[in-house]
């Protein structure tokens, strides 16, 4: 699966869009319900208690996204994974209840698994595809090598590995034959001992 390292050439319309508009009103709407539910409340059981733990659980990861995405925060990816796989979880529950108490509900609560698969599946995909967003420390080999490329680069765009290269270009020529010369004649001087032995 391709992933994005660079938020500058990452693709985030629908990132603003789940942060902006979907999480309010999923948060706005939870709320709500979970009001509703409890103040029409006339004898405590136990549905009552796993509707108030998903509720709490449900408005908490809502929080740490909104929250943590404001400084692309690990945090953040680690609470849109857990609210999505809480909408499943309670999907399944929902249906479960319904199969043993209210068969008649049982396609409305079926459809609402369904769209929790559903969203689920492709938002996650979307936010797995941006994880290293989250984690800075996890560039991969590639990136890194990205990333060192563009240290070598001068500001008018060369590469800083030709300095030995230019330096040598700089060196005059006379010097160059000193040296050419002076190794020619240790050279000869090496050779002249071998054939003395």
């Amino acid at each position: 699966m391709e992933q994005y390292y660079s938020k500058s050439e990452t693709p985030l319309k629908f990132h603003k869009f789940f942060w902006y508009v979907l999480l309010p009103i999923n948060f706005i709407s939870t709320a709500l319900t979970f009001y509703q539910e409890f103040s029409v409340m006339t004898e405590f059981t136990w549905l009552y208690a796993i509707d108030g733990l998903f509720f709490t659980m449900a408005l908490f990861l809502m929080m740490g996204c909104f929250i943590g995405f404001f400084g692309w925060k690990p945090y953040a990816w680690y609470s849109v994974m857990a609210f999505l796989g809480l909408l499943v979880v309670s999907g399944i529950g929902t249906v479960a209840v319904y199969a043993a108490y209210d068969p008649d509900q049982l396609p409305f609560a079926g459809g609402q698994l369904l769209a929790a698969i559903l969203e689920a599946a492709l938002i996650g995909k979307y936010y797995r595809k941006r994880r290293p967003l989250f984690f800075s420390d996890a560039q991969p080999a590639a990136a890194a090598h990205e990333t060192m490329d563009a240290y070598y680069l001068d500001d008018d765009g060369t590469d800083d590995t030709d300095v030995e290269e230019e330096a040598a270009d700089d060196v005059p020529e006379e010097a160059d034959d000193d040296y050419i010369a002076e190794e020619d004649s240790d050279t000869k001087e090496a050779a002249d001992e071998a054939d003395d032995d």
